[in-house]
């Protein structure tokens, strides 16, 4: 999940003093209100914001009409979590300068965390309206399109960011997780890459390894095995630990018939985890699919250890009976389908009754 940027600096700004007429407090100047602002800042940037509070309602007193006093309070309590008194804080500041982009962005931001997402997003609006290159306000109004399961809007957003600054790597990121969401592999991956270019320490290798591995299943489906082994193995380069990826792989080259590949990337899932009762079954596919004595014993062994992990593994049990069929051990072969078909997988049934009929 994205987090909302709040605009976290502070600002300051010349006061001018309120006359107090007959009150010694009145003799307050202008730099002293000023010197009272900067002394808050620093209380608020050491995460003191208890302290920053007083004083900058020390300023509001001398001042009741300073702007940024009331910006500032506002953030303190935004960052306290008292959402409720920072949007009363911004209101003040709006009121006293209804041209301020940043007050209306931090905001909005305020009602997205309290769930109220259309006020926010008219926040943002006026964010951009006063200032139409704000960033930030681009951004967080896409983050609340997106919790309003609003993708396409949120792209729109974030297309505008990277118009304004196309060496943004963040919402790159952020624009790729909505494609990928989508199934939008392609322009997931093209996202991913383009962040990483940018800036090369930016951490995606995750979402960008499943990218590759969800494109490669794309393509593996419209029976493109060759390009989704090429995505298969570009996710593989990525994360050498991705299981999922090496099972994909493996699925690929027994379509293109390269049984050995396919039988080195399921002995790479067992090296990793050896209790993965799907590997063990797709190795015996693959060893089965050679029709020969010795292999036919390497796939019986190996639905031997997916029914050993998995006892209700019905394909197992229908593989196993085709491989003591294969090699004439029809009782085995009818014990082995009798339970898959029990289990509910119509092929075993099918191959149950077709070993009967042929007794």
């Amino acid at each position: 999940k994205e987090k909302i940027l709040k605009v976290k600096h502070l600002r300051i700004s010349m006061v001018i003093p309120v006359l107090l007429l007959l009150l010694p407090i009145a003799c307050v100047t202008s730099r002293g209100a000023q010197e009272l602002l900067e002394k808050g800042n620093r209380y608020y940037k050491m995460g003191e914001y208890n302290s920053a509070i007083k004083i900058y309602n020390r300023v509001i007193a001398v001042n009741p009409n300073l702007a940024e006093a009331y910006y500032n309070l506002g953030n303190a309590y935004y960052d306290k979590g008292q959402y409720n008194i920072a949007i009363e804080n911004y209101n003040r500041s709006i009121t006293i300068d209804p041209n301020d982009a940043e007050a209306y962005n931090n905001r909005g931001s305020a009602y997205y965390i309290k769930g109220q997402f259309n006020k926010a997003i008219e926040d943002y609006n006026k964010a951009i309206t006063i200032n139409p290159n704000y960033v930030k306000a681009y951004y967080n109004q896409g983050i609340v399109y997106e919790k309003k399961d609003q993708p396409d809007k949120a792209i729109e957003n974030y297309n505008k960011i990277i118009a304004i600054n196309p060496n943004y790597a963040k919402v790159y990121i952020t624009r790729g997780n909505i494609y990928y969401n989508k199934g939008e592999y392609d322009k997931a991956t093209k996202d991913y890459n383009k962040a990483t270019n940018i800036d090369p320490t930016v951490d995606i290798n995750l979402k960008l390894a499943k990218s590759y591995c969800n494109r490669g299943i794309l393509y593996y489906k419209k029976g493109q095995f060759d390009k989704a082994i090429e995505d298969y193995n570009k996710a593989i380069a990525i994360d050498p630990n991705y299981i999922e990826t090496y099972g994909n792989r493996g699925i690929a080259y027994y379509a293109k018939g390269q049984l050995e590949k396919a039988i080195e990337d399921y002995n790479k899932i067992i090296a990793i985890n050896p209790n993965i009762a799907k590997a063990y079954n797709n190795r015996g596919l693959a060893y089965y699919a050679y029709h020969t004595k010795g292999q036919l014993e390497k796939a019986i062994q190996d639905y031997d250890k997916a029914i050993a992990i998995t006892s209700n593994y019905a394909e197992a049990y229908n593989n196993r009976g085709l491989a003591y069929s294969l090699s004439n051990n029809k009782v085995k072969a009818l014990s082995d389908f009798q339970k898959a078909c029990d289990m509910g997988l119509k092929r075993g049934c099918a191959n149950l009754n077709k070993v009967l009929n042929n007794l």
